[in-house]
């Protein structure tokens, strides 16, 4: 089974998430898929970079979840 890495963009300040982005990669365990995913959430965040990230108050969260096959 594989797992499914999905990303949300959130703020404090606005107090909200925008829709979350299936990240094209899936990963063959949840042990790969979490590390993954804090270091994308890292990335993203050195990306959007400390004014706005401190302004807003922004935050990645993500999940990891069984993708559902037919």
């Amino acid at each position: 089974m594989k797992i499914l890495l999905t990303l949300y963009l959130c703020s404090t300040v606005a107090g909200t998430c925008l829709d979350g982005f299936e990240w094209p990669e899936k990963y063959p365990d949840v042990y790969d898929c979490m590390i993954a995913g804090y270091n994308i959430s890292i990335d993203k965040i050195e990306s959007i970079g400390r004014y706005e990230v401190n302004q807003y108050d922004m935050f990645v969260k993500f999940t990891c979840a069984p993708l559902e096959t037919i």
